[in-house]
């Protein structure tokens, strides 16, 4: 048996400190129905307790230990599968700027940019992706490739200490994310960039230029509301100006518009679903995805855990609910 992501089984060694929990409250609830029984005739009922204590304990760990392992994504022996083709490449750009942090939707700015992202990644198979990061510059951060698990995780590691320059430049994040593609390659591209629109710098004309000359469409994603969010210091202060102005990060969808417009793409905001689900169409229309015979793949056998930790925790529920002084 191997696993997708193995590192997430460090996540047994819980499994020490609950245990441990678990027999100090088996061993107090024990004292407690012992000094209770010596004021009854009812010694028996103090060993069915801590018998059905133990049990109980027992599908607390088990449930717990499964749903590790679904979580880490056990996989072995191979399935079949449809290979399908398509000759589109998408690049993801992402502004990791401070304000991309604000919290006025989700966790973050950044977080609900990440999960979105993923969803595409998710949803349109086939397509070969990249990512880029930019700030006061734009960098490759996972290049090209069929490797959906790499973009993925490529995704979820994104933070704004990933670079130290400041400011928001997006040409330089465009400008990346379109050299990020393969040199004469036919196929057809996308970027999809993710951004508040607050500060931009830039002069974007030119990567638009080039876009439109390489046939590239650019989508461009609003983050954030109008109403904005004010923005935290690392140490969890609120962040002001030099004037000891509290600063409010909002919503500037402008640029991000004009961006999207002169390519021949969309603008939309992550507030809407219905938009969001468009532009996944809209791209999955571009992808002509063809079947390409069958493969073997590895076959993850998740759900098997998921399953029994379920199970384990219904009989932990089941046992629960039973009266023990009735036994």
């Amino acid at each position: 048996m191997n696993f997708v992501f193995p590192y997430r089984l460090y996540l047994l060694l819980a499994i020490i400190p609950l245990a441990f929990i678990l027999f100090l409250s088996s061993v107090y609830a024990w004292k407690t129905i012992k000094q209770l029984n010596k004021k009854s005739d009812e010694g028996k009922n103090a060993g069915i307790y801590i018998a059905r204590e133990f049990v109980l304990n027992t599908f607390i760990l088990l449930a717990f230990s499964s749903l590790v392992f679904a979580f880490s994504e056990p996989y072995w022996g191979m399935r079949p599968e449809a290979e399908l083709t398509s000759n589109l490449d998408v690049v993801l750009a992402f502004d990791i700027s401070r304000s991309m942090l604000a919290k006025d939707i989700g966790d973050s700015r950044l977080a609900v940019a990440k999960e979105i992202a993923i969803g595409f990644v998710n949803s349109i198979p086939a397509a070969r992706w990249g990512v880029v990061a930019f700030k006061g510059k734009g960098s490759v951060v996972f290049p090209v490739s069929q490797d959906k698990t790499g973009a993925q995780e490529a995704i979820k590691n994104l933070s704004p200490s990933l670079f130290r320059s400041g400011g928001t430049n997006i040409a330089e994040g465009l400008s990346a994310a379109i050299n990020a593609f393969p040199s004469q390659s036919n196929r057809k591209k996308i970027v999809i960039i993710f951004s508040d629109g607050e500060s931009l710098s830039g002069d974007y004309a030119s990567p638009i230029v080039k876009a439109i000359n390489y046939r590239i469409i650019v989508y461009t994603i609003g983050v954030g509301t109008e109403e904005g969010s004010i923005l935290e210091n690392n140490d969890g202060s609120v962040l002001k100006n030099s004037r000891g102005e509290v600063v409010v990060s909002k919503l500037d969808k402008e640029v991000l518009m004009q961006i999207a417009t002169s390519s021949g793409g969309q603008y939309i905001e992550v507030n809407s679903d219905k938009a969001v689900s468009q532009v996944v169409a809209s791209i999955s229309k571009k992808a002509d995805i063809t079947e390409n015979g069958i493969r073997l793949v590895p076959a993850k056998r998740y759900y098997i855990f998921s399953m029994l930790g379920f199970l384990f925790m219904i009989l932990y529920a089941f046992i629960r609910g039973i009266k023990w002084q009735n036994i």
